[in-house]
């Protein structure tokens, strides 16, 4: 992780930004989102939805972006 757990928090309350709100926009609890940002999770859907929530790239915030693996 490129931000820290505590950067990511503090710029979400910077920019008035609840976890709340990216998880009714990604579907899925608030519990999803605290777990992404303290890093005990990973969801790239849910990483991409932060990041943009924020007007920053993904990989300012989480470094590299993951290898996407096709189906067969």
């Amino acid at each position: 992780m490129e931000v820290s757990p505590n950067k990511l928090r503090a710029l979400l309350i910077e920019n008035g930004i609840k976890q709340i709100d990216i998880a009714s926009s990604c579907g899925v609890s608030s519990a999803c989102i605290a777990a992404v940002i303290a890093g005990r999770g990973r969801s790239l859907r849910i990483e991409q939805a932060i990041a943009e929530s924020l007007g920053l790239s993904y990989e300012t915030i989480w470094g590299e972006k993951p290898r996407v693996r096709k189906a067969a």
